[in-house]
């Protein structure tokens, strides 16, 4: 946890300060309020609640706390490598102090810390996307959002299985499970490296979670899913089961283990809608008979703000071999990102230093962002006004450089 105590001061009539101890059910009550949750805040969920003092930054106005802001200290995968990154959150103001750039300056305040604390990125879940990508935050990551009934989601073809799929409690799975958590997000981007109170978010919810693992022939476990049951709207005379399977966790070591735990979704013969969010290279729209049925709908992900350029750049994984040099001409929130900087990367490693060289592009810190995650291709980003092309730089090459192994995607809300 990062203490932010250099950073206390005053400013126009504004106390800007980490809240203390004493004074955290107040912070998630006006957080509670600005995100219309009515719940009391008592203290036995401060205790409980995994945000603590030490990672807040709150606004006081004559003693009263009327803005919040907070972070959590993340490890996240990025195409096979660990990087630091600040997980905001919590973010608001009491409609009687807003318009008075309280978020703006709560927002600097984490990035610098971040910089001062070695986090490369700040990600965060954005309520209005228009309000961070005003501060440099850009589209990390787009996700799939499915919504299917499953009496219809049969695949095209069968395949053997030699495994077994077994219902379990999450106390009995969940060794098993964080071995395939482990495993699966090794070469992923933006999954997060979870400790024991991402875990325990499993467990602390009014509804029970159930765990349905996979295993191969040899019952080494290769596959799981998590979920919660619930009821969904429909019309009184529909005559579609109500029942929900709201899923968590899905996540697979290999194709068999994948349709296997689809399978065992559609084994609920009272259940009438299965949700889950998915990783855009998700393969159920490839393998299911009716993929219309999944009802895909595109959402946005994380949004992602580059803290430390050259940080991040040498840290993340790459594929290919390529050198080049960008620059980022503006960069208000954080001015050590302006420059030019030559990469040169390799699936070896990779370095990034400052340069005098002519640039081979420009390019926006928030298109920055969608770059570096894989979201979004330099090509696309000079169509769009995001990147400028200054030289004759093989985009393909350019590309293939910045791919990930797969779709970018984080699987745990916070």
């Amino acid at each position: 946890l990062f203490p932010m105590t250099d950073r206390f001061h005053n400013e126009g009539g504004y106390e800007f300060r980490q809240a203390k101890p004493e004074e955290m059910k107040e912070f998630l009550t006006v957080e509670g309020y600005v995100f219309g949750e009515t719940d009391e805040i008592t203290d036995e969920k401060v205790e409980k609640n995994p945000m603590k003092y030490d990672m807040t930054n709150a606004v006081f106005h004559k003693g009263k706390l009327v803005a919040t802001t907070a972070g959590f200290p993340f490890k996240m995968r990025w195409n096979g490598h660990g990087v630091l990154a600040d997980g905001v959150t919590a973010v608001g103001t009491l409609p009687d102090h807003r318009r008075r750039g309280l978020v703006r300056r709560t927002i600097t305040d984490r990035l610098h810390m971040a910089k001062e604390n070695e986090q490369a990125a700040s990600i965060l879940y954005a309520s209005m996307a228009a309000i961070y990508q005003r501060f440099g935050y850009g589209l990390g990551n787009m996700v799939n959002s499915y919504r299917i009934d499953p009496r219809f989601a049969e695949f095209q073809f069968e395949v053997e299985d030699p495994g077994t799929t077994k219902l379990l409690n999450l106390s009995e799975a969940l060794e098993a499970i964080k071995k395939v958590y482990r495993n699966y997000v090794e070469d992923r981007t933006l999954m997060l490296h979870r400790t024991d109170p991402h875990w325990d978010r499993l467990k602390e919810t009014k509804t029970p979670t159930f765990v349905a693992l996979h295993s191969d022939e040899k019952d080494q476990p290769d596959g799981y899913l998590t979920y919660r049951l619930g009821e969904f709207d429909r019309p009184k005379d529909d005559p579609i089961p109500d029942m929900a399977i709201n899923v968590w966790d899905f996540y697979c070591l290999n194709l068999v283990a994948y349709r296997a735990l689809w399978k065992f979704m559609r084994s609920h013969d009272l259940a009438g809608r299965i949700t889950m969010r998915t990783a855009t290279d998700d393969i159920a729209p490839y393998l299911l008979l009716e993929p219309r049925n999944l009802r895909l709908r595109a959402e946005d992900g994380l949004w992602l703000r580059v803290v430390d350029l050259p940080k991040l750049l040498s840290q993340r994984g790459y594929q290919t071999e390529g050198k080049l040099v960008l620059e980022v001409v503006e960069d208000p929130e954080c001015p050590w990102n302006i420059g030019s900087w030559e990469l040169e990367a390799s699936p070896d490693g990779s370095t990034v230093k400052k340069s005098s060289k002519s640039s081979d592009f420009a390019i926006s810190i928030n298109g920055l962002a969608s770059l570096v995650t894989g979201q979004a291709r330099l090509s696309t980003l000079i169509k769009t006004g995001r990147a400028e092309l200054r030289s004759s730089l093989n985009l393909t090459e350019a590309d293939a450089l910045f791919s990930t192994m797969h779709a970018p995607f984080c699987g745990d809300g916070f």
